[in-house]
């Protein structure tokens, strides 16, 4: 007999009961605004609390400062270690120094023993506590020392490059003497051992300013001479004669109140050159003293510095029986 079909939809092994029970609950959230994403829930750490934050910032501050502390510290003990002594000062020449006038490019091993005795280093002196800028600061008080570049090369060694000047003239004030360089620099005092065999450049009057009589050493010297009104336009008259080749016979160059500058040769001879057209001046005067010597005749005063007529040349002559002076 047939069994009529059991509906599938409906059937189950289980009671209805059960089955129900086990059905999960729709979840329900609040509605979203459109074109929001979800927000999903950020569970605190447990101990994350304003006061935990508030120590913890607090704990890796006092790490930070310690490591700086430890930092400074070890640098310091660095510094004063003896166990990194300076074993070595070495002193070259920076650059040539042609263009300026001076042939002491090469350092002889006097001004080697005199820079180092400006920077004032000591051997097995603590080399990482020495300080670049104040050796730099001293070996420029050298006064024939331009410029100093001083560098630390491991491990023990400190390098001064210096760059050199050399003196140009003498310059003569209030019956002292002071060497100075091409750039108008007063350098020293003159003392025995310098090179003296330069030209005299005598400034008058009292305007031409002064260099401090009071100066206890060179440096001090260098460092308070005023600029010498003069002192500049007395150089250019110097280099002058050297590039006309009369250089070897320049005695002294002085300045007149007034009247500009004359130049004195080491047989005495004057000539007045004024300020301006030194050159051009310089010209007429070795022209004339050719034709002076064809005639078997010399000056004693020549003057060139005549402004309504710059081609003239005034010449006082030296007597034919004067014998000439050797030395000025």
């Amino acid at each position: 007999m047939n069994q009529p079909l059991r509906d599938s939809s409906t059937s189950s092994l289980r009671p209805r009961a059960a089955r129900s029970s086990l059905t999960p609950r729709p979840v329900t959230s609040p509605p979203r605004k459109a074109g929001t994403s979800p927000r999903l829930p950020v569970q605190s750490g447990n101990g994350d609390g304003p006061l935990q934050r508030r120590l913890k910032a607090t704990l890796l501050a006092a790490v930070a400062a310690g490591s700086a502390f430890g930092v400074v510290k070890v640098s310091e003990l660095l510094e004063t270690s003896r166990h990194l002594p300076l074993r070595t000062v070495s002193v070259t020449s920076l650059s040539s120094v042609q263009d300026h006038g001076d042939d002491q490019s090469v350092l002889d091993a006097t001004r080697i023993n005199e820079v180092r005795a400006y920077a004032e280093l000591e051997d097995g002196e603590p080399w990482l506590g020495i300080s670049i800028d104040d050796v730099k600061a001293k070996v420029e008080r050298h006064p024939f020392v331009r410029e100093a570049r001083v560098q630390r090369r491991a491990p023990d060694t400190i390098e001064i490059a210096v760059e050199l000047r050399a003196a140009a003239a003498i310059l003569r004030q209030d019956e002292r003497l002071y060497l100075v360089d091409i750039d108008g620099e007063v350098m020293k005092r003159v003392r025995p051992g310098d090179d003296v065999d330069l030209a005299l450049i005598s400034l008058l009057g009292p305007d031409a300013g002064t260099v401090p009589a009071e100066a206890a050493s060179d440096a001090a010297v260098a460092t308070e001479a005023t600029r010498l009104r003069g002192l500049g336009e007395a150089l250019a008259i110097v280099e002058a004669c050297g590039r006309h080749g009369i250089a070897n016979r320049l005695s002294e160059v002085v300045a007149v109140p007034g009247a500009g500058f004359e130049v004195v040769f080491d047989d005495g001879a004057r000539a007045r050159l004024g300020e301006n057209d030194i050159d051009n001046k310089l010209l007429r005067l070795l022209s004339a003293e050719r034709r002076l010597k064809e005639k078997g005749r010399s000056f004693s005063f020549m003057w060139l510095d005549d402004a309504q007529r710059p081609e003239r040349v005034a010449v006082r002559l030296r007597p034919v029986t004067e014998t000439t002076p050797v030395g000025g």
